[in-house]
């Protein structure tokens, strides 16, 4: 037995649905559910995901627990974050490089630095000599159980992938997300509690 339940619809709406539409009402009573079950099928289709394995360094690692521990939140939820913030981040200065001018949100939520476009170089360089000095994690279960995180690649994180052309290479999305977080709750935050001292 089916489990669509047809909607509740009064005999005046039937009627007029009727001589609008030129249909009967009990035709709209199979087709309304019907295609609602087709909009649900294609919704929940698009928003299944697969699943990536992500490489963390160790400044990654501890980046990523402070940040869990002050939020009370797991490491896989705060990388998901660390996708998103870095996005907006991207999105808000791609705006000041574009018009030459600074917007308040990105100034109040990135390091002051020059240029954007150099500080992701920089740190991705980062990445890559911290990934090369951590050496080969496969095959080591300590390594393969601290360093490799599973990252679930949802609609909404694969557009933000898409949108900051980084589709190929989330881990290294996920080391400038954590050090941009880090940065703004951890680093700030120390800052700010060193100058009232």
């Amino acid at each position: 037995m089916s489990d669509i339940r047809k909607p509740y619809i009064r005999e005046d709406d039937v009627s007029a649905m009727s001589s609008n539409t030129g249909n009967s009402g009990s035709e709209f009573m199979v087709e309304h559910p019907i295609q609602e079950g087709y909009e649900k099928f294609h919704a929940k289709k698009a928003e299944e995901s697969d699943v990536v394995t992500c490489i963390l360094t160790e400044t990654e690692v501890r980046k990523l627990q402070e940040i869990a521990t002050a939020l009370r939140m797991n490491t896989e939820e705060i990388s998901r974050r660390a996708i998103h913030y870095l996005s907006f981040i991207d999105h808000e200065m791609r705006q000041d490089l574009d018009s030459g001018q600074k917007h308040s949100p990105a100034d109040s939520h990135t390091p002051k630095i020059p240029k954007w476009e150099n500080w992701k170089a920089r740190y991705k360089n980062d990445y890559l000599r911290e990934l090369k000095e951590l050496g080969k994690i496969e095959g080591n279960p300590r390594k393969e159980g601290r360093y490799s995180m599973k990252l679930e690649l949802t609609a909404s994180i694969s557009q933000k992938l898409n949108a900051l052309n980084m589709r190929e290479s989330p881990g290294e999305s996920v080391y400038l997300g954590v050090t941009l977080l880090y940065y703004q709750l951890v680093e700030k935050a120390t800052q700010l509690l060193d100058e009232h001292n």
